[in-house]
């Protein structure tokens, strides 16, 4: 089964490390919520594909019209204070 987590902002990204071993890397507040929102709720997985995402990224959608989404609701994450609302992409509208 396949699972994603979308959620939108600023996040750092680059290389770090020393020369001996050098790692890309992203982090953020946004990289953990979108990493939670991937393992929100396993249980829940009817499908082979699990797609969901934030407000803010749902926001950010230019023709959101085009999709179908089901509202899960407020959830509090692991590591942050501010509850997320999440929504599950169920469709396309044609």
């Amino acid at each position: 089964k396949l699972r994603v987590g979308l959620h939108s902002g600023e996040v750092i990204t680059g290389s770090m490390g020393s020369s001996d071993r050098m790692e890309y890397a992203v982090i953020g507040d946004v990289v953990n919520v979108s990493s939670r929102l991937e393992s929100l709720n396993k249980e829940r997985q009817v499908n082979l594909c699990r797609v969901l995402l934030s407000k803010e990224t749902l926001n950010l959608l230019t023709n959101p019209e085009q999709w179908q989404f089901n509202c899960w609701g407020n959830f509090s994450l692991k590591g942050r204070e501010q509850s997320v609302e999440v929504y599950e992409l169920t469709g396309f509208n044609n």
